[in-house]
């Protein structure tokens, strides 16, 4: 189902969640991902070290996870067109990083 009013949009959830902290904001924002996802938004998730079931849950909805290094910080989503954009730039920052 596409509408007028979703097509197009794009929504990133800035999220970070541990066994300890973060699972409720997490599943919260998964839900309204998937809602979002059912009318044609392109939904990103933005976020550091995710524990590997967090990041199964994402693959298994098909929801793109982009990981959030110091580097990557610094960029603007601004600035991030495409997933290929946010790749090219993590590729970038990762190799000014290394030794």
């Amino acid at each position: 189902m596409n509408t007028d009013n979703t097509k197009h949009l794009r929504i990133a959830f800035r999220v970070d969640a541990s066994p300890q902290i973060g699972t409720g904001h997490f599943m919260r924002c998964l839900t309204l991902a998937i809602e979002l996802r059912k009318v044609d938004c392109e939904v990103w998730f933005i976020c550091r070290d995710l524990p590997a079931h967090f990041v199964a849950m994402l693959h298994e909805k098909g929801i793109t996870l982009l990981p959030l290094t110091a580097a990557s910080s610094l960029l603007s989503i601004q600035d991030i067109d495409t997933l290929e954009d946010w790749e090219r730039a993590e590729k970038m920052f990762s190799a000014q990083e290394s030794p």
